[in-house]
């Protein structure tokens, strides 16, 4: 860990325009503003000045800590006011951009990320955070006084790490007076798809009902971005709301408008209590437990809750699609207990308790601090919703909460899928197995897509491997076991099942699952069951085998890879095999998640309890098959990581012959991280360095147009 003083540091002149530049962190050290993984620095803006393009940079954060800039870009994609401090802001590295000052000496605290290389987040933060969360990490202080152990911290001061954990935490100094401590922090390389918030994102999201993209969804799990109304929904939502006042003007009994729910359906309800209908209903249905769901989740639950109503299907006016937009755009995400859902009628407890903040109750969570949610809304200046008839059942009932796990769980497949496809072709390397059962007209014999896509990749992985080469000729062995010659057609299967699981999720993330439904252009409202989850929680199942079985193969090849017998490395992957474990438990600990997930993997859409006295009589549990996805993948990232550093090791032995050009980048990227096991030593670190690698897509860096080959039908 180091210490820096930001007000000590050397200021060079900004080469684009007035101002200069404090650099804090290079990596690797000696590299230039031209040659960087990551580059951290504060500019300080005195006149407009172009942002050159700069080559391989994916995009460039920065959080503003003075007057404000403007940022416009030359081909107009880009026209944004940084005016509120510190503020986070994330655009496109290659893109030329100019800033001008707005009012005074604006200085800008910058990220800046090397294309396939490195994934990273800034935030403010306010509470206290332990250093260390990250392989790579920085903090910087912006206001107040912070303790780290026995170290106080002042305004422009701060630290930075890479690898391994630390106990030390960074506080706010009880003392500080007349300013609210706040802290910048970075994380870098890898930061886990969960937790991916706080950046904003370069482009805004406009949210057209019922054409949602799998690409808009994953954008948003990966990070929080604006985003808005397309202009022309309005007109559905309006006419549906009219819909339902005509009815409650009429008097007419219609479910969920002017009655009981469920088994008290037959109960009126006077106009009158209308409003109380729907508040007690919120308040009632808040009976969620758990602990919270990520912000990744939380952030799809409100878009396709808000995509879903601005349908005009459900009877809502448009402002409470707007309150759900602009809670979002705000990046106040409500806290919403993660058990409690049967999967019909709809995710009732959880999206009651994201209703609860709609309504100024409960709490929200803002840059990674609780808060309750009235007092959020009022600083955002967000007016709480009084309900009306139907809106409170409308945002309780639906799909979208198990949708959002079970895309989370989608989004982490599609990462182990891609990991375990480059980790495998590694391992075939390390074991000096065989490319001949990838050859294409085997696939093609059979016809499996997934199978024939997993194979071409296999191909493309290994093509112009030297150890391949090096065995050709004189090898003994006439197959290779099931773990290496079978993968297309193991993973290819996943790779399929994961396919189709996104295809249902992408028409659920699009549809209308509340309940009664509002057709205004005959003043029908039918009572159907679009809440009943069961497309979700099949799809879920199906996730969880792709998962497990993901998992269950990579088990497979690290045992074949600690065995001398079949591998022909040294014992357990170690010298002085004896003195040296190696990777022995390493692979117990492998079977063990290998294990673990077998048993999750059980099918959840099987089970139904009948509930609301009967009435709700066949569930479809689809909350909880979404919901233990997440834990299966962090075992199976486990898995591929212990994978990884086994078939690494295995390369390594190979030595002076090296592995091909694409599988080289996948052992650099590793060995950044984690160096060669020359003899014993504390191994959890280097395990949980790899699965973190794993999760934050490390495995597949820089083999984005190969790989793309994956997921072409």
């Amino acid at each position: 860990m180091q210490h820096f003083d930001l007000n000590t540091l050397t200021e060079t002149p900004w080469k684009n325009g007035g101002g200069g530049t404090r650099e804090i962190v290079r990596w690797p050290a000696g590299s230039t503003l031209d040659d960087f993984e990551w580059r951290v620095s504060v500019a300080t803006l005195q006149g407009a000045g172009p942002f050159s393009p700069l080559p391989g940079v994916d995009r460039q954060i920065m959080l503003l800590d003075g007057e404000g800039a403007l940022l416009q870009s030359v081909d107009g994609g880009l026209d944004h006011a940084l005016t509120r401090r510190w503020q986070v802001w994330a655009f496109p590295g290659e893109a030329a951009i100019e800033a001008r000052p707005q009012g005074g000496i604006s200085h800008d605290f910058n990220l800046m990320l090397r294309r396939d290389q490195w994934q990273g987040q800034m935030q403010v933060v306010h509470g206290a955070r332990r250093a260390g969360q990250a392989p790579a990490g920085l903090c910087l202080v912006l206001a107040g006084r912070w303790r780290c152990g026995a170290r106080t911290l002042q305004v422009g001061q701060g630290l930075w790490w890479h690898g391994g954990a630390n106990d030390e935490v960074i506080a706010p100094d009880d003392a500080v007076d007349g300013e609210t401590p706040a802290l910048v922090w970075v994380a870098l390389s890898p930061v886990l798809p969960a937790s991916l918030g706080q950046v904003r994102g370069e482009a805004r999201l406009d949210v057209a009902p019922g054409q949602l993209t799998l690409a808009q969804l994953r954008s948003l799990w990966q990070q929080e971005r604006p985003v808005a109304l397309a202009p022309d929904a309005r007109a559905a939502i309006t006419t549906g709301a009219a819909a339902v006042q005509a009815i409650v003007a009429r008097g007419e009994p219609a479910y969920g408008i002017n009655t009981g729910f469920g088994k008290l359906a037959k109960t009126h309800i006077p106009d009158a209590q209308l409003a109380r209908l729907q508040h007690n209903l919120i308040l009632s249905h808040a009976v969620g437990t758990g602990e919270p769901l990520p912000d990744a989740v939380v952030r799809l639950v409100l878009l396709m809750k808000a995509a879903s109503l601005a349908r005009g299907y459900s009877g809502v006016r448009a402002v409470v699609v707007e309150t759900l937009l602009a809670m979002l755009e705000a990046d106040l995400l409500p806290v919403i207990p993660a058990k409690g859902s049967v999967g019909a009628s709809g995710d009732l407890a959880p999206l009651a308790h994201m209703t609860l903040a709609l309504i100024g109750e409960g709490q929200v969570r803002v840059a990674g601090r609780l808060r309750p949610a009235r007092e959020a809304l009022a600083a955002a200046g967000i007016v709480p919703l009084t309900l009306q008839a139907k809106e409170g059942l409308a945002l309780i009932n639906g799909t979208q909460v198990s949708t959002a796990l079970a895309l989370h769980g989608l989004f982490l497949a599609e990462r182990l899928l891609e990991a375990g496809a480059v980790i495998g072709a590694l391992c075939v390397d390390a074991a000096k197995g065989s490319d001949a059962p990838f050859d294409p007209r085997v696939h093609a014999l059979r016809g499996q897509p997934g199978q024939i896509a997993l194979a071409e990749v296999a191909r493309a992985l290994l093509a112009g491997s030297a150890i391949r080469q090096s065995h050709l000729v004189g090898d003994a062995r006439v197959q290779d076991p099931y773990s290496l010659r079978c993968q297309p057609q193991v993973m290819g299967a996943c790779r399929d099942l994961i396919a189709q699981a996104a295809r249902t999720l992408l028409i659920e993330a699009n549809a209308v699952t509340d309940n009664p439904l509002v057709f205004a252009e005959t003043g029908d409202v039918i009572s159907g069951g679009n809440f009943h989850a069961e497309p979700v929680a099949f799809a879920a199942d199906t996730l969880a085998l792709a998962i497990s079985e993901i998992g269950a193969i990579s088990e497979r090849r690290i045992a074949l890879l600690i065995d001398s017998g079949i591998s022909g490395l040294p014992p357990f992957l170690v010298d002085n095999a004896g003195l040296n474990s190696g990777f022995m438990i390493a692979h117990v600990t492998a079977a063990a998640l290998a294990s673990e997930n077998k048993s999750l993997a059980h099918p959840a859409s099987v089970d139904s309890l009948p509930t609301s006295a009967n009435q709700e009589d066949h569930v479809s549990m689809a909350t909880f098959a979404a919901r233990r996805l997440a834990d299966m993948a962090e075992n199976t990232a486990t898995i591929l990581g212990i994978e990884w550093l086994a078939a690494s090791q295995g390369a390594d032995f190979h030595r002076p012959l090296e592995t091909s050009a694409p599988l080289q980048r996948a052992h650099a990227a590793l060995r950044a991280q984690v160096p060669f096991y020359a003899e014993d030593r504390l191994f959890a670190p280097d395990i949980e360095a790899a699965r973190a690698l794993v999760l934050g897509g490390a495995a597949a860096s820089g083999q984005g147009a190969l790989l793309a080959r994956l997921w072409m039908d």
